[in-house]
Order: C-alpha cells, then sequence, then structure tokens
C-alpha cells in the first residue's frame, strides 16, 4: 500500500517539496560567498556592524533589500538596531516575514522573552509573523517541512528579493552575533531561492500573529480548509510556560540571549 503522506505530498506539492518526498533533489548551480566570523570576534574587538562577521555581512544585504526580506530563525531577538533596520525597510515599503518558534515549540523560553518583547512592534509594523506551533507541526506531518522531526524550527535561513539566499549557523539573536563565532554561506539564485521559499511556505504549521480586532492585543490565528481558529494567548504553551515568562519578562538580561 502506498505511504499515504507522501502519496498526499505528490498529489499536492511541485518542485522541491515533490523531489524531497521522492527521494532526489535537483541540482543547481549558483555563486556563492562563504562569510564567516574571525576568532577575535568574541574578544569585542570588531564592530559588529560592518563587514568582517557574519551578522556584519547579512545585514547589508538585508538593508540593501528593495521588494522582499523571508527570515526564519528558531531564536529571534532584533534588539534596538534590528527594530531600525525593520523600520527602514518598511518605511520602503520592503516586505518582511519571519518564521520562528512559538512559545510552545522553543527549547529557550528565556530567548522567547526578548523575542515577545519586540513581537507587538514588529505586527505593528507590518511583519507578516509566524510561530511554528509543534501539535500543527505533528498533526500536518509534511515532509521536507522545516522543524517536522520534533515539531521546532532549527533552520537558520534568509531569503532577500527572492534572489539572494543565507544558509547557516547564525540565529537572529544576540548571543550569535556577538558571543559565537558562526559560518554561512550567501547564494545568488533566483532558482534557489525559489526551492527554499517552496520550503518556507508552513502556513500549514505556523500560527499567523496579528494584531486583535480592539487593536491592542496580540491574537494567534490558524486557518485549515476555511476554517479560522484563534487564541488570545501563546497556542499550545502550559500555563506553566506561560507563568513563567511572564515572571521573567522584567529580570532577563537581553544581551545574554
Amino acid at each position: 500500500m502506498p505511504d499515504a503522506p507522501r502519496t498526499e505530498l505528490r498529489q499536492r506539492y511541485s518542485g522541491t517539496v515533490r523531489q524531497l518526498a521522492e527521494g532526489r533533489v535537483g541540482l543547481e548551480e549558483a555563486g556563492a560567498t562563504v562569510v564567516f566570523d574571525p576568532p577575535d570576534k568574541t574578544a569585542g574587538s570588531r564592530d559588529l556592524s560592518r563587514e568582517g562577521t557574519v551578522r556584519g555581512d547579512l545585514s547589508l544585504v538585508i538593508r540593501s533589500a528593495r521588494e522582499e526580506v523571508v527570515v526564519a530563525s528558531p531564536y529571534f531577538v532584533p534588539g534596538q538596531e534590528g527594530m531600525a533596520a525593520i523600520r527602514a525597510l518598511r518605511a520602503r515599503g520592503v516586505k518582511l516575514r519571519l518564521l520562528t518558534n512559538s512559545l510552545a515549540a522553543t527549547d529557550e523560553p528565556f530567548v522567547h522573552v526578548g523575542y515577545a518583547r519586540y513581537r507587538e512592534a514588529m505586527v505593528r509594523l507590518g511583519v507578516d509573523v509566524r510561530e511554528i506551533g509543534p501539535g500543527l507541526v505533528r498533526e500536518y506531518s509534511r515532509f521536507g517541512s522545516f522543524g517536522r522531526s520534533l515539531g521546532r524550527l532549527h533552520a537558520k535561513v534568509a531569503v532577500i528579493d527572492r534572489r539572494i539566499v543565507f544558509i547557516g549557523s547564525m540565529n537572529f539573536d544576540p548571543r550569535s552575533e556577538r558571543r559565537n563565532t558562526e559560518i554561512g554561506v550567501l547564494m545568488e539564485s533566483p532558482e534557489l531561492a525559489r526551492q527554499v521559499l517552496e520550503l518556507m511556505d508552513v502556513d500549514q504549521t505556523s500560527y499567523h500573529v496579528r494584531l486583535a480586532a480592539d487593536g491592542e492585543s496580540l491574537e494567534w490565528a490558524y486557518i485549515r480548509d476555511g476554517h479560522e481558529t484563534v487564541w488570545t494567548d501563546e497556542p499550545e504553551a502550559s500555563l506553566g510556560r506561560r507563568v513563567q515568562v511572564r515572571f521573567w519578562w522584567p529580570f532577563v538580561p537581553e544581551g545574554e540571549l
């Protein structure tokens, strides 16, 4: 008897996801640049916003975006500098889409505190924020979906203007930017960008974070088979984890996340 999930994928998807489901992946030729952090980065001897570090090189590419930036990162803490970049991009009409872990999916609730401090501001700026739901991942179980094995996002990816792709080890958080030495690859290829964006199409396994009708609070929406379900608090997260995040909110030092 054919494997039902894989049969469904062959019927529903084409391109990269279908190739993965069938156990084959086509190769694409593309120009690539390896970017890496020098060992002395952790000593604080470099300006991290400039060229010569993974964060600096990637920031320059993202800031030059003309149409769209899509980012997937298990941990996302933009900080004041990152928020300034987001505001500048949105002021130029650049579309921004973020995929990260929900509170229920993350293995670092303290880092989620840092992310949550900026989440509402990002939504108000028009950033399309999506959070992986572990229960949704297990239910949908789409082959090739980011985070499928544990119901948790692990990929660190950015796609700029559907033309430039970054894949690397760097989370978009202060620890990766300042404490760790990271590495990544910048590739210029519209076809690779298309393939990565197809893999990042996780509407079936993520919640859409948006402003509630009152304009004062956030809500988490999920649509399946034309039916929308809305949560007014972190979906799937236990009461204990929600209380933990609220308790630590004033105390967690952002620079250490």
